[in-house]
């Protein structure tokens, strides 16, 4: 075998190409008679051993050289066809390795548009079933009334302990038709009573007792019973000292203090008395 040939053997070959590399190894060598032969059907006869070493030798040595050229070359082209099954071999495995894990384009084509190709066959993609209509609900309409009120209603009025009996009479409506007047009465002759006694006590104060003391009694007349009787009667006590009429004020004076012992309309009348008192001192001296 040739050495050019021989790392072709350490290389990553399989059993089946080392195997046609050996056999090209054992059929290096031509088999006894392969040169005579050749050389027949070249039409050149081989040189006989022990023959004449001359022209004739130079001339028989050319096809020698000649059919070690031609072994040469057949070696050459043996380890040629070598490589060549050895480089189709492994492009056939990795092609097939590859086959085998990525899908081609065409197959990728074909399940990106739905279908699928097995066996050289199509399949198309399982249809889904259509799915049952359902009816669409309408949603609620709500209104404003609709809507709970935000204000929480009024809670009814727990009825009271001291309410009425729902058995007691009731009073009749005509009289409480007559006690709205009277009410409305009494607010007015509140109202002039107060007038009344105020003027009367403007008239003490400005020193005009004989028109004070007529305003009382007309107070007296007009309001019985009076809701300022006790301001009428010390008025009046104080009407009567400046009038002159002394005796008659010292005894409502003595009077009214054995009804009102203190208070401040008592230290008035009480006042009225002390004057009285001085001045009748004061004539008898």
């Amino acid at each position: 075998m040739s050495e050019s040939l021989k790392p072709l053997l350490r290389e990553d070959a399989d059993e089946f190409e080392r195997a046609l590399l050996g056999s090209a190894a054992d059929e290096e060598l031509p088999p006894p008679g392969a040169r005579d032969r050749a050389m027949a059907a070249l039409g050149l006869s081989p040189t006989p051993p022990g023959g004449p070493r001359g022209p004739a030798s130079t001339s028989a040595s050319a096809p020698s050289g000649m059919l070690a050229g031609l072994v040469l070359a057949a070696t050459l082209g043996a380890g040629s066809a070598v490589i060549a099954v050895s480089w189709g071999s492994s492009d056939a495995t990795d092609d097939a390795r590859t086959g085998a894990t990525a899908p081609s384009n065409e197959s990728a084509a074909e399940n990106a548009h739905g279908g699928a190709t097995v066996s050289g066959e199509h399949v198309a993609p399982p249809s889904s079933a259509p799915s049952p209509h359902v009816a669409e609900t309408p949603a609620p309409t709500i209104t404003p009334n609709a809507l709970p009120n935000a204000r929480p209603e009024r809670a009814t009025a727990v009825p009271s302990a001291r309410r009425a009996p729902e058995h007691a009479p009731r009073a009749p409506e005509h009289a409480r038709a007559e006690s709205l007047p009277r009410d409305r009465a009494y607010d007015d002759a509140l109202t002039r009573e107060t007038l009344l006694v105020d003027e009367a006590r403007r008239a003490v104060a400005s020193g005009d007792p004989t028109r004070a003391l007529g305003l009382l009694d007309a107070h007296a007349r007009d309001f019985s019973p009076a809701a300022f009787a006790l301001d009428a009667d010390v008025l009046r006590i104080e009407a009567l000292e400046r009038a002159g009429r002394t005796a008659d004020a010292d005894r409502l004076a003595q009077a009214f203090l054995v009804r009102h012992v203190e208070g401040s309309y008592a230290r008035r009348v009480q006042a009225v008395r002390d004057r009285i008192r001085a001045a009748s001192a004061a004539d008898l001296r």
